[in-house]
């Protein structure tokens, strides 16, 4: 619902809702589920340009996404790491995660070079 909220433009409500889901599945270790609440949070940041607690929430997300081996959050992560990165002028680690990216898409070889240069943050959908 947090996420919800959050692309439906009602950030406040998006971010409280986030954050109490996070405490709460922690408290209770739900580590399986737990991945997502920073990744929605990394995304939710990006969205009002906070990029560096963005890419903190992203990098936590990719840590638990590794950890419970969730592929799903774990490209998300990706994603949404290497536009932090790219928004903070940290070019090398774009590169990077968008490379991480990549082994997703064997099909398309240029996915980084595509991602540095392009947003396509408003077509992506985190729970598609």
């Amino acid at each position: 619902l947090g996420y919800c909220y959050l692309v439906l433009g009602r950030l406040p409500e998006g971010f409280e809702l986030l954050y109490r889901s996070l405490r709460v599945l922690r408290r209770h270790r739900f580590e399986r589920q737990v991945a997502s609440a920073p990744l929605d949070l990394c995304f939710g940041h990006l969205e009002i340009s906070r990029y560096r607690t963005a890419k903190r929430h992203g990098l936590e997300a990719l840590r638990l996404a590794e950890q419970t081996g969730d592929s799903q959050i774990k490209k998300n992560a990706l994603y949404l790491l290497g536009e932090a990165s790219h928004l903070l002028g940290q070019e090398d680690d774009a590169r990077r995660f968008f490379d991480l990216l990549q082994t997703y898409f064997p099909e398309s070889p240029h996915i980084a070079d595509f991602l540095l240069a392009v947003n396509v943050r408003q077509l992506i959908n985190l729970r598609a």
